[in-house]
């Protein structure tokens, strides 16, 4: 498929879902992710998964080689949580590929790869020295999705994993210093439970949960400021979390 087709088809199904926010995407080939290398190709994947659990993800890597290509879609978004992405744009994106090839050609990996890894692979940022995804265009204020697909496209990003930090972090703690846990250091989170704490004290009011890693960074309040001044609104839940009532119901 020729890389202006997909988009044609992502602006189609943008239309049909009335989503204006911008997006960024790039297009890898699975057998980049294969390549022999150590169990955790940046380090701070050991800070991802559940506390000082350390979670083996290679075996999503190796189920990536039955694909041809993996989509990875950046979205602004600059609140707290948003689930907008995972649970409508994706799915939606999907199911029109499908249907435009008659045929199951894109599959979801169930957040068996990580998407903040996937996306600095892929040229669309770093990570920041609060461990979380920099995108280029927007900053912290971005949220991550993927899939796995068929499809071969007419041009992909080489990927690059040998300088994965952000620059304008090796001089710069602010970030850091704004945490009110002190959950992270050196491009690592250290402290997943209490930054979970201060996350998500009550799931009905989003707008409260703790951002300060991501809202002080003043690269990503430029980025931020640009992006307001070219009309993108502010504040605006997409799809809001359901709170812990509804969930265990």
């Amino acid at each position: 498929m020729k890389n202006l087709k997909f988009y044609s088809i992502l602006d189609k199904v943008l239309k049909s879902l009335n989503v204006s926010y911008p997006l960024d995407i790039s297009f890898i080939r699975p057998s980049q992710l294969i390549k022999p290398r150590p169990r955790e190709p940046f380090p701070y994947t050991e800070s991802i998964g559940m506390g000082s659990v350390k979670e083996d993800y290679s075996w999503g890597y190796e189920d990536c080689k039955d694909y041809n290509s993996i989509v990875i879609i950046v979205m602004f978004s600059d609140v707290a949580v948003d689930y907008y992405i995972r649970e409508t744009l994706t799915p939606s994106l999907m199911q029109e590929l499908n249907n435009v090839y008659k045929k199951e050609i894109c599959f979801y990996d169930d957040y068996s790869l990580i998407r903040k890894e996937i996306a600095t692979l892929a040229g669309l940022g770093k990570i920041g020295r609060n461990s979380l995804f920099f995108s280029h265009k927007f900053g912290f204020n971005c949220k991550i999705d993927l899939f796995l697909t068929d499809i071969i496209f007419d041009s992909y990003t080489e990927c690059d994993d040998s300088n994965y930090k952000f620059e304008k972090c090796a001089s710069c703690n602010i970030c850091v210093k704004a945490c009110p846990v002190n959950a992270y250091s050196n491009f690592e989170m250290i402290d997943v439970f209490n930054c979970d704490k201060v996350i998500t004290p009550d799931w009905d009011t989003p707008e409260k949960m703790c951002r300060n890693c991501i809202t002080s960074c003043p690269w990503s309040k430029k980025l931020l400021r640009k992006l307001y001044a070219g009309g993108v609104p502010k504040n605006n839940w997409l799809s809001r979390p359901r709170s812990k009532l509804t969930n265990a119901e």
